[in-house]
C-alpha cells in the first residue's frame, strides 16, 4: 500500500509539471502501467524463445531395460532423431509469424489506449466549455440582479420581477454547480485510469484544429493500416505458416540409435545398432493440406469482406462530416452572431423600458441554446475523428 502510494505521488508530480495536463505524457504513462501491455509482452518474449528453440535438435532418447531386475538380460540404449530442415524451418516460420501476429494485435490494443485516452480528453473540453457558457450566463443574470436591485430600490420595479431573476440565478448556479460536478468526475475517472492525482484545474479546455478534409480523404483511401486489416493479414500469414507445416516431406525424420546388450550369466556384450525412417506416405497429409487451405481462402474472403465493409462505412463518414461541417458553420458564422446581437438589443430595451424580463430570459436562452448545440456538435465531430483514428489504424487527429 505505501509503494501505490509513494507511486501515486511520483506520478501526480509528473502530470502536473506540465503545466496543463500534457496528452503524451499522460498517454505514455498509460502505456507504461497498463498490465495488459506487460502481458503481451511476456507473451511475445515467450514466443520469441520458442522460436530460438525451433532450431533445437529432438531430446536424446535413454532407455534401459532390465530382465529379473538385472539377473538376465540387460539392454542400454539411447536414440536420436533428426528432423529434415524443411520441417524445422517451417515450424520456425510459425512461431515468427505468431509473433507477428501478437504484435499486431498489440498495436491494436495500444490505440485502443490512445482512444480511450483521447475521449477522456475530449469529454473534458466539452465539460469546460458547457461549464463556460453556463457561468458566462450567470455573470449577465447576476449584473442584470444589480440593475433591478437599483430600480427597485427606486421605486422603478416591481419586487416580482427581481424576484423572478433571483430565481433564475438560483437555477444557473445550480447548473454550475452540477456541471463542476461532471469536470470533477472526469478529473476522477482520469486520475484512476492513470494512477496520479489529476486536479480538475489541469483539465484540456479546447480542441485541437480539425484536419483538412484532403488528409481526411487521403487517409480513407489507404486501408492497410486498419486494424481490422492488419490483423487478418497477420492471421492469413499465420495460417499459411501452419499449412507450410502440415506440407511433410516423404521422409519428414531419421532416428538412429545405438545401445548394448549385456548378458551377466555368459558374461557377454553386444553393441547394436538401430535405424529408423517417418514417412507420411499413409498420413492423413493430404486431408490436412486441404483444411489448411480451405482455413485460408476463408481468410482471404473475410479480409476482402472487411475491406468492402470500410469502403461502404466511408462514404457514410464523409457525408456525415459534411453536413456537420457545414451545420456548425451555419451555427458561428450566422446564427450565433444574430442571437447575440438580438440578445443585445433587447437587454438594452429591457433596461430602458421597452422589453418585459421574459423577454430577455427568452433572447438569453435562444443564444445559449444555439452555443451549446455548438459546443455538443463540436464534441460530436471530434468523436468521429477519434473513431476514425481507430477505425483506420492512423493518428489524424489528436491533443497536443
Amino acid at each position: 500500500m505505501y509503494k501505490k502510494i509513494l507511486f501515486l505521488v511520483l506520478s501526480s508530480t509528473f502530470v502536473m509539471a506540465q503545466g496543463n495536463l500534457s496528452f503524451a505524457g499522460a498517454l505514455e504513462q498509460r502505456l507504461n502501467i497498463d498490465a495488459g501491455l506487460q502481458a503481451r509482452e511476456h507473451q511475445e518474449s515467450a514466443l520469441k524463445q520458442g522460436a530460438v528453440l525451433t532450431g533445437a535438435l529432438a531430446a536424446t532418447e535413454f532407455e534401459t531395460v532390465l530382465e529379473d531386475f538385472g539377473q538376465g538380460e540387460i539392454e542400454l540404449a539411447a536414440r536420436q532423431s533428426f528432423e529434415a530442415p524443411s520441417i524445422r524451418k517451417n515450424r520456425r516460420n510459425q512461431v515468427n509469424s505468431q509473433i507477428h501476429e501478437l504484435e499486431s494485435e498489440t498495436v491494436s490494443y495500444e490505440r485502443q489506449i490512445h482512444n480511450q485516452l483521447s475521449l477522456y480528453f475530449l469529454e473534458a473540453v466539452n465539460t469546460n466549455q458547457l461549464l463556460d457558457l453556463t457561468k458566462s450566463r450567470l455573470h449577465v443574470l447576476e449584473q442584470i440582479v444589480i440593475w433591478q436591485t437599483a430600480k427597485f430600490n427606486e421605486g422603478a420595479l416591481a419586487e416580482s420581477a427581481l424576484i423572478r431573476t433571483r430565481i433564475s440565478v438560483a437555477e444557473l448556479e445550480a447548473e454550475v454547480k452540477t456541471i463542476e460536478s461532471s469536470a470533477a468526475s472526469v478529473a476522477l475517472r482520469l486520475s484512476v485510469y492513470l494512477e496520479s492525482a489529476v486536479p480538475v484545474s489541469e483539465l484540456p479546455k479546447a480542441l485541437p484544429d480539425y484536419p483538412p478534409f484532403t488528409i481526411i480523404t487521403n487517409s480513407w483511401n489507404d486501408l492497410d493500416s486498419a486494424p481490422a486489416i492488419r490483423e487478418k493479414k497477420a492471421g492469413i500469414a499465420s495460417l499459411k505458416a501452419s499449412k507450410a507445416l502440415a506440407d511433410l516431406p516423404i521422409i519428414s525424420s531419421i532416428s538412429i540409435s545405438a545401445g548394448l546388450i549385456i548378458i551377466p550369466e555368459v558374461s557377454q556384450r553386444y553393441p547394436v545398432v538401430g535405424f529408423s525412417i517417418e514417412s507420411p506416405l499413409f498420413s492423413k497429409r493430404k486431408g490436412a493440406l486441404m483444411e489448411k487451405e480451405y482455413e485460408v481462402r476463408a481468410g482471404v474472403s473475410e479480409m476482402e469482406l472487411i475491406q468492402s465493409e470500410l469502403r461502404g462505412l466511408r462514404e457514410e463518414w464523409l457525408i456525415m462530416w459534411k453536413a456537420s461541417v457545414d451545420q456548425l458553420n451555419t451555427l458561428e458564422n450566422a446564427l450565433i452572431p444574430q442571437a447575440s446581437k438580438l440578445n443585445e438589443r433587447v437587454d438594452q430595451e429591457y433596461r430602458s423600458g421597452a422589453r418585459s424580463f421574459l423577454e430577455v430570459l427568452d433572447t438569453q436562452s435562444l443564444l445559449t441554446e444555439l452555443q451549446t448545440k455548438a459546443v455538443e456538435l463540436k464534441y460530436d465531430m471530434a468523436d468521429r475523428l477519434f473513431e476514425m483514428n481507430l477505425i483506420l489504424g492512423v493518428t489524424i487527429y489528436e491533443f497536443d
